[in-house]
């Protein structure tokens, strides 16, 4: 009877702004007055987030990218199978 390995792979594909935080100098506390910190937040770009999970054996897997193209996309379901399903894989 042959073994049969049954692999339970999941996807989750987000898109997430990412953002700079800027910290200006503490404004320091006064008699009746808390200190107070000033933050201002300055948009950097965006990141396509790829995340692969085996829920089974806990596992996963996260990267990302500029862009979420279907080069993207390919590129990473190649590093999947390189990396986890195919360890002796070339190409």
């Amino acid at each position: 009877m042959p073994l049969t390995v049954t692999l339970l792979l999941s996807l989750e594909k987000m898109v997430r702004q990412v953002f700079l935080l800027i910290r200006y100098e503490p404004i320091p506390a006064e008699p009746g007055h808390d200190a107070e910190v000033d933050y201002h937040y300055t948009h950097q770009g965006v990141q396509a987030l790829f995340i692969f999970f085996d829920p089974h054996i806990d596992w996963q897997r996260v990267s990302n990218r500029d862009h979420r193209t279907r080069i993207d996309w390919a590129e990473e379901i190649r590093q999947l199978f390189r990396c986890r399903l195919c360890p002796g894989w070339k190409n």
